[in-house]
């Protein structure tokens, strides 16, 4: 839920990394022993678990990108490194070119991801990389 409020995506595979962390905390360990080994979150355990806590598998309707604070004090600095090269390696600017639409993925958000039951709208941080 946590993770929910800051608009982050929670999906199946992050449940159960986050269960099996769980299980392996001292006081859970004391309490049933290490079963984090035997431990199988399968797809039963999940739908059980998420019907327990209200939880939803649903697509998302909201997406939005928050640029990095410090996002203009790097565009300088990656400026002022582009002129350092220029004059240092002595290009001229007619060899410099802008290469447009490389894909980098930084992360890829799903379509679905787990939810509480009866919101309207499902909003997920993002890079902007839905397209991909």
């Amino acid at each position: 839920m946590k993770q929910r409020k800051k608009g982050l995506a929670v999906t199946y595979a992050i449940l159960r990394i986050k269960m099996l962390d769980i299980l392996k905390e001292p006081d859970m360990v004391d309490i049933y022993g290490n079963v984090a080994e035997d431990f199988k979150t399968s797809n039963r355990w999940i739908s059980v678990f998420m019907k327990r806590y209200k939880l939803a598998w649903q697509r998302h309707t909201k997406i939005s990108q928050k640029l990095p604070v410090q996002t203009q004090e790097l565009l300088e600095s990656f400026r002022k490194f582009v002129i350092y090269l220029r004059t240092d390696k002595y290009f001229d600017l007619c060899n410099i070119i802008n290469m447009d639409e490389i894909s980098i993925w930084f992360n890829m958000t799903g379509n679905f991801i787990i939810n509480q039951k009866g919101d309207k709208t499902i909003h997920i941080c993002s890079i902007s990389n839905e397209k991909n």
